[in-house]
């Protein structure tokens, strides 16, 4: 399940494909509509545009859709994962038993001075 929620993206494209031939075949435009005949015969550019556009409708629609469940499968499903533990950091070499600068990624300063402002009550 995981795996098909990683491609969500490409799986809502597929499936609001195949809605969207549906959706084309069973509702197809209604070009026999006596509005849409005079739009057409005077103003021909707008007749095109609103039949453009309820095609490319017809996919869009259903891809936002799919891409909205998906996405909240997928938000909802994650399972909380517990912060990774920061393993131990390596023991700082001997400044006089080397030769090159040396530098330990991720060190904590004032660990115990944080540790201090940390009061019980929360102030």
């Amino acid at each position: 399940m995981s795996g098909i929620l990683d491609y969500r993206h490409s799986v809502a494209g597929v499936l609001a494909l195949g809605t969207g031939l549906a959706l084309f075949y069973l509702y197809p435009f209604p070009e026999s509509n006596i509005f849409l005949q005079v739009i057409a015969m005077r103003a021909p550019e707008a007749y095109w545009s609103f039949k453009y556009l309820t095609l490319a409708m017809l996919y869009a629609t259903p891809w936002f859709a799919y891409s909205v469940v998906l996405s909240g499968i997928y938000i909802f499903t994650l399972k909380v994962r517990r912060p990774d533990k920061p393993g131990r950091l390596p023991r700082y070499p001997e400044p006089r038993k080397r030769d090159q600068l040396f530098l330990v990624v991720g060190e904590v300063h004032n660990l115990a001075r944080r540790h201090l402002l940390k009061t019980p009550n929360g102030s």
